[in-house]
């Protein structure tokens, strides 16, 4: 379901038809975020998956023994999600994905010190890659409530707080 959904984003997204917000992909989903919803955790999955087969095939102790196909299929779903995400625009995706890996990292079993050095490079590089799509907290101004994106969450959270504060359950 995730290929139909990355696949329907990008033609869409090509096109430049039927997208809730002019630049954005969000395939069918109302707004970008929901993709980045549905394919982060999809996509830390199956890059986990992926390494740790990759190390227990090197290590010969692979169960499942990934094949050269299945390894293909995984890098290219990857790209394709990568992609997907990336033209997405949403920050708070890129920083879900980058939180992801970094556990991913940090719970594989045979971690050494070089991939432990891995760690901060592959962190920064996903954030920085969502910084690159040029999601700001304040560049997303709606024109009929005259309020940003900053103060939408700012206010969201400023509620939350205030009705956990008062009705903790």
């Amino acid at each position: 379901s995730a290929v139909l959904i990355m696949l329907y984003g990008l033609v869409e997204y090509i096109l430049g038809i039927h997208m809730t917000i002019q630049g954005r992909l969000d395939s069918f989903f109302t707004s970008p975020n929901y993709v980045t919803m549905y394919l982060v955790p999809l996509t830390v999955l199956i890059f986990g998956y992926t390494l740790l087969e990759c190390i227990q095939t090197r290590v010969g102790n692979s169960d499942l023994g990934m094949n050269k196909k299945l390894l293909l299929y995984y890098s290219v779903w990857l790209a394709f999600s990568f992609t997907t995400i990336f033209l997405t625009q949403s920050f708070g995706g890129w920083l879900g994905l980058a939180a992801g890996i970094f556990f991913l990292f940090v719970f594989i079993p045979q971690l050494s010190v070089k991939k432990a050095l891995i760690i901060p490079f592959v962190f920064i590089a996903l954030v920085g890659a969502g910084l690159l799509t040029h999601q700001k907290f304040y560049s997303h101004y709606d024109t009929f409530w005259q309020i940003n994106s900053l103060q939408t969450r700012k206010e969201l959270w400023l509620h939350s707080l205030a009705l956990l504060s008062h009705n903790p359950i």
